[in-house]
């Protein structure tokens, strides 16, 4: 391993090194494995000698970009097979910092395509699915129309059985029942997975899934009585071709129809193994569970850059010094306004004011103080930390379950998982939101450069909070399945999942009676009560939720809109609070199978940080629920909030040294390993083609006069 896993080029980052208490490579080796390592380090090294993976020196049009990102995707499929026994989250994570737009392309193309083919599919389409394999057509997956996206059961789009020649023909009534947003869509995909009304001899049989032509692979012109187009340029990753579909009495064979879920004979009867429609609809859901993974950790690897760049960053700036002649102190240690205020009011007025001689020095001062930088992104980077372990936990279960036979088993993992990841795809989406936010601002000026990086992880991550689930919408799938069986918990009957990610609710009544016990920082961060604060969270929540719910509907609502109602302040924090805990549980496992001892201390400050952190927002909950009285709780979570940062600060570098990305890859001005912030600065200052001379316009500048004397128009 020695030769991935090189040492860092000498610079001002070395300082920081040297203070961790802990070897980045053991914990970079204990995080991912060393096949992991391995396999990542190949595929960048194959994919750093193509000039389509190098750093862009000049800004690209939105044609250009386009163009970039299928020739990255061409380049990464060409090497599919010598990458195909690499485990799919290890090249999914490699990808994603390499090649964002490139890596959606190719997990919407073939992952969640072949994927959705093999859940709600059949043996007629193994074929499809080889061809996609071989890379002879391409796909895409169009379910949101205009329309309609949250509201699935409300799109338009038709499929009506006919009979007499065994097709089904697709149709677009309106421009709101066009097809829209779907990845691939715009210029590539011979194929679309499409989601439809099906209807057979006039009933109406509900929500279904086809795989569709739409493109001649040879030409890429669409069918007749196919429109296709792209929904041009947006806030970020615009190598991605999202575009729109319209059918227009669009016939296909019968055999299209993907039929797990229902099928329809050639007799023109409709089967399917489920007893209601509410089942089937609910199976056919189920298949997107694998990108809600894939959005999660795409998320993460967005924040991870981010931190990467802002902690290296703040390592090596420095703002203001105690006296002259002294060395400016970096802004990771101190709290850049009110040090400065507060060292000045403490300062002699004079060399011979002898009543100041007791007054604290600038390292007593600086000792005592919590910087706010430390405040801004240490949280952000013990999120990161979570994450990293709970995708790969996702990813390791949804790959076990993935071509598995139906059964009652699988059937309560898949609901289980779908439980789970409508919940994690959210959270995930919000904390990286929240960390690249305060890292782009605790970067100061620096940070808003475009050669930071920062803005375009911000700008790509932005579509995780939308995309394979509006998160405001999906977290009601978790909520509703939570407050469905509240009544068979509050009843007594125990329930068990094959992820156990609901157990804890089968002891709510002992879990409810807990109260806040702590008074010292040390018994704060202890793993088992910050556990046990997380589940009488979810417990409460949960409880006041069912309440809420049921008392609007004793008071005359309908369901419909008792639940709409219910959200704010309730069902929404509920699955937020189900899947914080369950992410900690998870992260916790992870320790508990670390047999370094230099690793756990670390991991275990990590894990407190993110639960203090998450619970210093619910402190009003907190005291609402009873569980906390008085000030002292409060104050005494914020304190461990901030000690917690004191303590993680001197092992910052090498906590993003561990989830890094190599220089070549995180391709940013402030971040680079080497610590060298203002030479690269300065480099890309003076070598950008607008950082010296006039401008091509400088005879416009000096005669500004002429402009305005006549309006054209």
């Amino acid at each position: 391993m020695a030769e991935l896993l090189e040492d860092f080029p000498a610079g001002p980052l070395d300082l920081y090194r040297r203070k961790a208490s802990f070897d980045w490579k053991q914990m970079k080796l204990f995080l991912f494995g060393e096949e992991e390592i391995r396999h990542s380090h190949h595929i960048w090294q194959v994919l750093r000698r193509y000039p389509e993976f190098q750093p862009i020196q000049t800004p690209l049009d939105f044609d250009a970009e386009r163009h970039l990102a299928f020739k990255q995707a061409a380049i990464i499929r060409h090497h599919q097979a010598e990458m195909y026994a690499i485990q799919y989250d290890t090249k999914f994570n490699a990808f994603s910092d390499y090649a964002p737009a490139a890596l959606v392309k190719m997990g919407l193309g073939i992952k969640i395509f072949t994927g959705i083919l093999e859940k709600l599919g059949s043996e007629r389409h193994r074929g499809i699915i080889q061809e996609i394999r071989q890379g002879k057509v391409s796909g895409c997956f169009a379910m949101t129309e205009i329309g309609h996206g949250t509201n699935v059961k409300g799109m338009k789009t038709s499929a009506t059985y006919l009979s007499e020649s065994e097709e089904f023909e697709l149709h677009t009534p309106d421009f709101l029942a066009a097809k829209c947003w779907a990845g691939n869509l715009g210029n590539v995909a011979t194929h679309a997975i499409v989601y439809a009304q099906l209807y057979v001899s006039g009933v109406h049989h509900g929500l279904h899934v086809f795989v569709v032509p739409i493109r001649d692979p040879e030409t890429l012109q669409p069918f007749p009585g196919v429109t296709v187009g792209d929904m041009g340029e947006k806030i970020g990753l615009n190598g991605i071709d999202n575009g729109f579909l319209l059918f227009s009495h669009y016939r296909i064979p019968r055999a299209y129809l993907l039929n797990d879920t229902g099928d329809v004979t050639e007799e023109g009867r409709y089967v399917t193994p489920y007893q209601n429609e509410s089942q089937r609809f609910g199976a056919s859901l189920l298949a997107l569970s694998a990108s809600r993974v894939w959005v999660t950790a795409q998320s993460d690897a967005y924040g991870g850059c981010a931190l990467t760049t802002a902690l290296r960053y703040s390592a090596v700036r420095r703002q203001f010094a105690p006296s002259e002649g002294e060395q400016e102190v970096a802004i990771l240690e101190y709290q850049t306004q009110q040090l400065k205020a507060d060292f000045a009011l403490h300062q002699p007025q004079c060399a011979t004011d002898k009543s100041d001689q007791n007054q604290p020095s600038y390292e007593q001062i600086s000792r005592k103080l919590v910087s706010p930088q430390q405040y801004r992104l240490l949280p952000h980077l013990a999120a990161a930390y979570m994450l990293k372990v709970f995708t790969r936990y996702l990813n390791d279960v949804f790959e076990q379950m993935i071509g598995q036979p139906r059964s009652a088993s699988i059937s309560l993992l898949a609901v289980e998982v779908h439980v789970v990841t409508c919940a994690a795809k959210p959270l995930s989406g919000w904390l990286m939101r929240d960390a690249i936010q305060s890292c782009r601002e605790a970067c100061g000026g620096h940070g808003y450069l475009k050669g930071a990086g920062l803005g375009a992880w911000r700008a790509n991550q932005d579509a995780a909070l939308t995309y394979e689930g509006e998160n405001w919408v999906l977290v009601q799938q978790t909520s509703n399945f939570l407050l469905k069986i509240w009544p068979q918990i509050r009843a007594g009957t125990i329930i068990e999942s094959p992820l156990g990610s609901v157990d804890f609710l089968n002891e709510w009544q002992e879990i409810l009676r807990a109260r806040f016990e702590a008074t010292t920082v040390q018994e704060l961060c202890r793993p088992a009560g910050i556990l046990r604060m997380f589940q009488w969270r979810a417990c409460y929540l949960l409880q006041q939720t069912a309440q809420a719910l049921e008392g609007r509907l004793e008071g005359g609502q309908t369901k419909f809109w008792a639940r709409s109602d219910s959200q704010v302040f309730a069902a929404k924090d509920l699955a937020v609070a189900f899947s914080e805990h369950f992410l900690l549980r998870k992260f916790l496992d992870k320790v508990a199978s670390c047999s370094d001892g230099g690793l756990r201390p670390v991991l275990l400050r990590v894990f407190a940080l993110y639960g203090l952190f998450s619970l210093e927002k619910s402190l009003g909950l907190l005291y609402q629920g009873g569980f906390a009285q008085g000030a002292a709780p409060g104050q005494l979570i914020q304190r461990g909030v901030l000690e917690l940062c004191a303590q993680l600060k001197d092992e910052a570098v090498a906590l993003v040294d561990v989830i890094a990305p190599p220089d070549a890859v995180l391709n940013s001005t402030l971040g680079a390993s080497d610590g060298r912030v203002y030479g690269r600065l300065e480099q890309a200052l003076f070598g950008s083609p607008y950082g010296a001379g006039r401008p091509t316009w400088w005879a416009d500048i000096v005669g500004w006069k002429q402009f305005g004397l006549q309006a054209k128009l």
